[in-house]
């Protein structure tokens, strides 16, 4: 039979999955690696242990389906992570996530510049501390000794690529997260590579989402044909905007797993005036407008397991919320546990339950969260709303597995929200944007569809405004992160 693989590199776990001719899943494995956080404001990974679950994954796909081999293999990656290399390939640090925070003194310093905007405006990538230009800023200021050895600065696909077919190489919609490639180009930025110290031939080349490179020998996939085709694809965001049904310019994406986004395809380079959300390429002249929040249901996690103490629980906590008005009974997150990205991007946010009284139990705190999440996401929407015509939103990720959390996203959109009618967006999305056609490109439609409550809406509506205006109130007294 013949079929192909997905990979998505994700910010917790590697996804292997094979799909047929027919775009059906008839494989699925996914490993779990560690997030670490050796002091506060570091957000790290093992590259090399992200590598063993990528092949030990793909080792399990390609037993489950043997003797047949896939296709072709194509990938997904989380965005804005670092790994600086020696010059034997190396790596000299661990790799630096999206969530890292070391940074955040140096890109509010620079953020609000004529150099920072100019930077913004030239890459569409807002000045922020996961972006992998603040994060070698960083390590030039903090760490030159390192800074000075180092050969090569990349991302996690890369990395992953380069053991899989000893080539480094990086497709243009990693590159873009960077802060490092032009919009209009789709190369390195020579004056922003020369602002950060660095050299064009301190990066990966950069190539289409297209671009495929043979794989070679492996022991540790002794199933894998040596030349096996390797599609570079594009990042996790990306992906997943196509892979749930997006294909029009009036359908927004919407993603809630460890964090969140809003998102939407756009024909052409096209920053926001006001810098508040990211414009990355995607393929030929489509890139993606949105933004992402820090804080999706990684906060749901932390309320059970640090606050409530309620592991294995959370099912009931959900159904309880569900029970409440919307609102909460007054009680409101600002659900800032690791910052903020969009729209505010600011590394020092901090999170803030406000309006709790003697009446507010644990299912109070759990609905609040979870309404927290769905207006950090719609914070982004709405910008988006305001700028495109937007008829539908389709639903990915963890959050879609609750009813209720979705049609609480529809609440606060006021718009129908359709879910994707599987959990593999990122990995379908990769296959789609590397070889359109391998898969049918269903559009949308085929999965569960949610209405929105105008009732419902307005309430969301009016905290939305109350969030804003306590955000505005308390952003100066929120700590800043000690980078140093």
């Amino acid at each position: 039979m013949q079929y192909h693989i997905g990979i998505d590199i994700g910010t917790s776990a590697v996804k292997v999955i094979a799909f047929d001719a027919n775009g059906a899943v008839i494989a699925r494995v996914s490993k779990n690696y560690p997030l670490l956080q050796p002091q506060p404001g570091y957000s790290e990974q093992d590259p090399d242990a992200i590598c063993t679950a990528v092949m030990t994954g793909l080792q399990e796909v390609l037993q489950q389906r043997s003797p047949a081999a896939p296709q072709f293999i194509a990938f997904s990656a989380a965005m804005h992570s670092l790994i600086v290399l020696d010059q034997d390939d190396r790596p000299l640090t661990a790799c630096i996530t999206w969530a890292d925070q070391r940074a955040s003194k140096i890109a509010t310093a620079l953020q609000h510049t004529d150099t920072g905007r100019s930077f913004y405006e030239r890459t569409g990538v807002p000045v922020h501390s996961m972006s992998p230009f603040c994060k070698i800023l960083w390590l030039k200021a903090y760490l030159p000794e390192l800074f000075n050895r180092a050969v090569k600065f990349i991302g996690i696909k890369e990395y992953v690529l380069l053991k899989l077919s000893g080539e480094l190489l990086t497709d243009t919609s990693i590159a873009a997260a960077t802060g490092l490639m032009n919009g209009h180009t789709l190369q390195w930025d020579d004056e922003i590579l020369r602002y950060a110290g660095v050299r064009t031939a301190q990066f990966s080349e950069v190539v289409s989402a297209s671009h495929s490179i043979p794989s070679k020998k492996i022991s540790a996939i002794p199933l894998l044909p040596a030349g096996t085709p390797l599609y570079m694809g594009a990042s996790d965001g990306a992906c997943a905007t196509v892979g749930s049904g997006v294909r029009d310019h009036d359908v927004m994406s919407v993603t809630v797993g460890t964090s969140g986004a809003a998102r939407m395809l756009v024909k052409g380079f096209q920053p926001d005036a006001e810098m508040r959300t990211f414009c990355y390429h995607v393929k030929n002249d489509d890139y993606i407008a949105g933004g992402a929040t820090n804080n999706g249901a990684i906060v749901l996690d932390w309320l059970r397991d640090q606050l409530l103490h309620r592991e294995n629980d959370m099912d009931t906590l959900m159904k309880e919320a569900a029970l409440l008005p919307p609102g909460a009974d007054g009680l409101l997150l600002l659900p800032y546990l690791l910052g903020e990205r969009a729209p505010y991007w600011n590394a020092d946010a901090r999170a803030v339950y406000f309006g709790l009284t003697l009446r507010h139990r644990s299912a109070h705190l759990v609905r609040a969260a979870m309404e927290g999440v769905c207006r950090a996401v719609y914070s982004t929407g709405r910008i988006l709303m305001q700028r495109y015509p937007v008829r539908e939103i389709h639903a990915s990720g963890g959050f879609t597995n609750n009813d209720h959390w979705v049609q609480m996203m529809s609440d606060h959109f006021n718009l129908p929200v359709v879910t994707d009618v599987s959990p593999d967006a990122s990995a379908r999305g990769a296959i789609l944007i590397a070889l359109p056609g391998a898969i049918p490109d269903e559009t949308s439609g085929n999965g569960r569809r949610f209405e929105p409550s105008a009732t419902d809406h307005r309430i969301y509506l009016a905290q939305t405004e109350k969030a804003a205006r306590l955000y505005g109130s308390l952003k100066a007294e929120m700590p800043e992160t000690d980078n140093g």
